[in-house]
């Protein structure tokens, strides 16, 4: 439960991160944060309907906010997840 607790405050605080930005895409990464616990740009890609360079603008946006905390090397094949109070 402290889980799903903290990612209700992880949605929230993302919510009202992308609130000046425009467009479908970053509320649309929210939910797949929400619903994946490890991302990648091709599952974001797939589940937002967007072009992989959109996917990958969104989730460097994402990390240069600390909505999402990338658990790989800075190379290929790179994995992000949601920030959560708890790691920060």
């Amino acid at each position: 439960m402290r889980n799903l607790d903290q990612l209700d405050q992880w949605e929230s605080e993302a919510r009202g991160g992308i609130k000046l930005l425009s467009g479908r895409i970053s509320p649309r990464l929210i939910e797949v944060c929400r619903s994946w616990p490890l991302m990648t740009v091709p599952l974001a890609e797939e589940r937002t309907g967007v072009s992989r360079a959109a996917g990958q603008r969104n989730i460097a946006w994402f990390d240069a906010q600390g909505l999402v905390q990338e658990v790989t090397g800075p190379w290929r094949f790179r994995v992000w997840r949601a920030s959560l109070n708890s790691e920060a």
